[in-house]
């Protein structure tokens, strides 16, 4: 059953059983006093009588013998005397009919049951009328007679009927009132939980930004708010996870693409130890040692990469090292690559000292050689210049360029300027944004120049130390 129904139903019933005893009270207590007033007066009209008669017995007791005649006068006087409409009858002390106004056929056995000096009342119902019957025993010189007295009291029974009629027609317009009352204050009521609910629907079916909109300053509104609270929760803890999931996706898209260009090298020194026969010892050390270090590398840079962007780590050591050795290093790494694809390599960098996580500072560059590399350039430059304690790296190609309203976006992840150059060439629209947040690790970010059909230049400049005369070179 739902709540709007529940608090329908037990109001109707509460408003019911209220209206219902209010009424039987006010009712009751109306009729009982009625009946007690016209029973105060019937018995205050009974006593006026007894002393009425009484008075008469005495008198004639004090002059005359009573006897039957006398008692029978004394009665009519006495009946005379009373108000018009009630009925009085006096009985021997055999039980005999002195004097009666009752009807005939009226049963008067119940002065057998009344003792002397003691008074009786009942309320007796006879053709359709209502009597208030007052029977007592009057004695006086040696005589004993009965005195009743009747008092009609129909119009306060049918005083009560028409009270009882007129309450069960209001108790029927108020209740109705109170039912359509009753119904749309329950709506109300009940409109904040159906509200609350279809929240929580909502939000069961996958909207999880679902919030139950309800400001009331009761339960419910509390309840609203502790649901909002928990679906904030819920919500930043599902977002955690999506997070988690999409930042290891990352990592095996990052890795793998991070791979490619240190594997074209080491393919590279490797396949020219195997092409040339008599390549002469050094060589062969040489590239045998540029082999294992980039397998070393590759090796740092996975669990790198990995805190990087599924660990959001950004406590990573730094070195100081010389920037022109850090060049000269990636220069000969990018090599093989670049004659691969038969464009003119070269660099040039000033002597300084630069503080980098030299693993993922050489990812960064080898991003944006490699990028340069698929822009269809025929040459390519990589820069160092030291300037007023900075460093300026820059890779600058002659490709196709980028055109101005694309630049903005290339560092987005995922994000290709030339969609069917860059699949052709394996590529995944990764390197940038991964070289995007290596330069915010180092406190500097990129920067993009672009001319369309002239090339783009890439920079970013760190804090240096300049050289100091002496130190080993």
């Amino acid at each position: 059953m739902k709540l709007f129904t529940k608090i329908f139903l037990c109001t109707v019933t509460v408003v019911t059983v209220a209206l219902s005893v209010m009424g039987y009270i006010v009712i009751s207590d109306s009729f009982d006093n009625a009946v007690n007033r016209e029973t105060e007066r019937g018995l205050e009209e009974y006593q006026l009588l007894k002393f009425l008669l009484r008075t008469g017995m005495l008198s004639y007791s004090e002059n005359h013998n009573l006897n039957d005649e006398t008692i029978t006068e004394i009665a009519i006087q006495t009946a005379q005397t009373a108000p018009v409409g009630n009925q009085v009858a006096l009985l021997d002390d055999e039980g005999n009919s002195i004097y009666s106004t009752f009807p005939a056929n009226y049963d008067f056995s119940s002065v057998n049951a009344v003792k002397e000096n003691a008074l009786m009342h009942t309320i007796e119902k006879r053709n359709g009328a209502y009597y208030l019957v007052a029977v007592g025993k009057v004695s006086q010189s040696g005589q004993t007679v009965s005195l009743l007295t009747a008092r009609n009291i129909t119009d306060i029974i049918h005083e009560r009927e028409k009270m009882e009629r007129q309450f069960i027609t209001t108790f029927l317009i108020v209740l109705c009132a109170a039912v359509v009352l009753m119904l749309v204050l329950s709506l109300v009521l009940s409109y904040p939980i159906k509200k609350l609910t279809q929240s929580v629907r909502r939000f069961a079916r996958g909207n999880y930004s679902e919030r139950a909109d309800i400001h009331t300053d009761d339960e419910t509104g509390e309840l609203a708010k502790n649901f909002n609270s928990m679906a904030l929760v819920i919500q930043n803890t599902i977002s955690e996870l999506e997070l988690n999931a999409q930042q290891k996706e990352d990592f095996v898209s990052n890795f793998a693409h991070e791979l490619k260009t240190p594997l074209t090298s080491v393919i590279g020194y490797a396949d020219m130890i195997y092409q040339k026969e008599n390549l002469p010892r050094s060589e062969v050390k040489k590239a045998a040692g540029y082999i294992m270090d980039e397998g070393m590398r590759l090796e740092a840079l996975s669990l790198k990469l990995m805190e990087l962007i599924v660990l959001n780590k950004t406590d990573f050591t730094f070195l100081k090292m010389r920037a022109d050795e850090v060049l000269a290093d990636i220069a000969q790494g990018l090599k093989p690559v670049m004659d691969k694809k038969q464009i003119n390599f070269e660099y040039k960098a000033d002597k300084a000292w630069i503080s980098i996580e030299f693993d993922l500072f050489k990812t960064l560059l080898l991003n944006l050689a490699d990028n340069a590399s698929k822009a269809d350039s025929k040459n390519i430059l990589i820069s160092g210049v030291f300037e007023n304690n900075t460093y300026k790296i820059s890779v600058i190609d002659d490709g196709c360029g980028i055109e101005a309203d694309k630049l903005s976006r290339i560092t987005e992840a995922f994000y290709m300027v030339d969609k069917s150059r860059s699949r052709s060439q394996h590529g995944a629209g990764l390197g940038l944004a991964i070289a995007s947040r290596i330069a915010s690790l180092h406190n500097t970010e990129l920067h993009y120049e672009s001319t369309v059909g002239e090339g783009t230049t890439a920079s970013i400049t760190l804090e240096a130390e300049a050289e100091h005369e002496g130190e080993d070179e």
